[in-house]
């Protein structure tokens, strides 16, 4: 079983649960382009709103994604958090937001394979 879709995922419902304080935290640390001196910082600050939303995961979700930003705090560098173009992050990430609602409202197709 492939463990890092799971854990993006989950990454992302903990992001998504405060949507502002999440775009917050993402513009003070100028995500994705983490500054060389502040991944350590940054990712103590993920721990923490992890802690913070642990009801949100089922348990085990939660110990593993806990222990990924435990490693991730201790490594010298960050591919994908150093060096990156800054992308431009609104506020309230409302445009992402209504564009989600929108693809959720369209109908799921089935698809049979026949012989």
């Amino acid at each position: 079983m492939m463990i890092a879709p799971i854990l993006k995922n989950d990454l992302y419902t903990i992001l998504r649960d405060n949507v502002g304080m999440s775009a917050n935290l993402l513009g003070q640390y100028t995500y994705p382009d983490v500054e060389h001196d502040r991944p350590a910082a940054f990712i103590a600050e993920l721990r923490d709103l992890l802690e913070i939303q642990r009801q949100l995961l089922p348990p085990f979700n939660f110990q593993m994604l806990k222990g990924l930003l435990q490693i991730a705090a201790e490594l010298d560098a960050l591919p994908y958090l150093e060096d990156e173009p800054p992308t431009f992050l609104s506020t309230d990430l409302e445009t992402f937001t209504s564009n989600a609602s929108l693809y959720s409202k369209i109908p799921r197709t089935s698809w049979t394979l026949r012989r």
